[in-house]
């Protein structure tokens, strides 16, 4: 079953993520910055790591077909000060 989880990078992120894994999920990350995620080889083949803003329409068709479920974990505090 593949799963979609933005906000892998923080710290409820990186422990979702190997949670879903260890249920046999396939992860899709979500990262706002790829240079910021980085993950052990052993997790090749089962997690993909996209580089989308979820405040650009136009990223989210980076986003592939077939996401089975998603968990939003999206941290807004780097954009506090547009609100």
């Amino acid at each position: 079953m593949t799963k979609l989880l933005t906000g892998a990078t923080s710290y409820v992120g990186k422990r979702s993520l190997l949670k879903l894994l260890n249920h046999g999920h396939k992860i899709v990350c979500t990262i706002r910055d790829k240079s910021r995620f980085s993950a052990h080889t052993s997790l090749s083949g089962k997690i993909e790591v996209i580089e989308v803003d979820l405040l650009d329409f136009k990223s989210l068709k980076k986003i592939p077909s077939g996401i089975e479920g998603a968990y939003f974990l999206m941290n807004p505090i780097s954009h506090a000060n547009n609100y």
